[in-house]
């Protein structure tokens, strides 16, 4: 062997397979194939998280949404009270000023 080192280990290997494109072509394959199981269980991870997150923002939603809608009934009734009491009010002071302005 020369004093080329882990270059002159490269180039042995290189020849060996078919070339230096054959070798990075299984250095490639290889590196994929490694990564490939962790990449596979981030994807589901995230996946999951994706869908965990989801399902969570659909439950707040809703449950904004009841509360907006019990919020919304309650002020209606409020106004319909309300407006209840006005009207009682108006009818107090109609049937008083007619029953005084008629005795003049």
């Amino acid at each position: 062997m020369s004093n080329l080192g882990p270059y002159q280990k490269i180039t042995t290997a290189a020849g060996k397979v078919g070339g230096i494109d054959r070798y990075l072509e299984i250095i490639q394959k290889t590196a994929v194939q490694k990564a490939a199981p962790s990449m596979y269980a981030t994807g589901l991870g995230v996946g999951a998280a994706i869908g965990v997150g989801a399902t969570l923002g659909v439950k707040r939603w809703l449950d904004q949404r009841q509360a907006d809608q019990q919020a919304a009934e309650e002020a209606k009734a409020q106004l319909v009270s309300e407006i209840e009491v006005l009207a009682g009010a108006a009818e107090d002071d109609t049937s008083q000023s007619g029953g005084a302005g008629g005795t003049d």
